[in-house]
């Protein structure tokens, strides 16, 4: 094994190949989730301003000063979250976590697109930054602990590579479907989100309380 260590192929093996894709589309659902949030912030408050004026305003409108705050208070969510993930990946494990998160993003990601004031709006926005971040702990922290030593870093940077190309569709969704369609943008990240979450749950080891591998078995 020892001619093996750190080769690419080795993520592809009998033990780790179901793995290796299941991560995949986590980290390319991470991404994307977590950069089309960040995005769509600024769209989703003109268009509920837009809305909520009756139309009577211009749809390129600037963001008001309560548009702002809103947004800096939305981000809040990505701090507040952090330490309740990491008891929560301790409690119940990463796979059920990572789902967890996933389940609250395609939730809250459904209820922006219901007429609401604008602090429960910013609230729904706060919600889906909260467990966005969630996602990329669980996501960073599975990788790392699943692989083992001789593969590790192969495995991160293929699903960081994944992460990237999420990234790069995500501006689409956010910006260019958003602007035709909130309902249809929102619906396409909550279904993403779903899907996600079932992938996360069924991944096929949890690493919690498991001792760091150091070769491929």
């Amino acid at each position: 094994m020892q001619d093996q260590r750190g080769h690419p192929k080795l993520l592809f093996s009998r033990s780790y190949l179901r793995t290796t894709l299941q991560l995949w589309v986590l980290w390319f659902g991470t991404a994307l989730t977590y950069y089309g949030m960040v995005l769509a912030s600024a769209e989703i408050l003109q268009l509920h301003n837009a809305k909520t004026a009756g139309g009577q305003t211009c749809k390129c409108s600037g963001l008001k000063t309560d548009d702002y705050v809103s947004m800096i208070f939305s981000t809040l969510g990505e701090y507040i979250s952090l330490p309740l993930n990491m008891l929560l990946i301790d409690v119940i494990g990463r796979r059920y976590t990572g789902a967890v998160n996933f389940v609250g993003c395609s939730v809250f990601f459904l209820l922006i697109q219901v007429h609401v004031s604008q602090e429960m709006l910013t609230f729904f926005i706060f919600m889906v930054r909260g467990f966005s971040t969630g996602i990329f702990n669980f996501v960073y922290i599975y990788t790392t602990e699943v692989y083992p030593t001789s593969i590790r870093a192969s495995g991160l940077g293929t699903s960081s590579t994944c992460a990237r190309v999420g990234a790069m569709i995500t501006p689409f969704l956010a910006q260019v479907l958003l602007d035709a369609s909130l309902s249809a943008a929102v619906w396409v990240y909550a279904c993403i989100c779903f899907v996600c979450a079932a992938v996360a749950a069924l991944l096929p080891i949890e690493t919690k309380g498991r001792a760091l591998p150091q070769i491929v078995t």
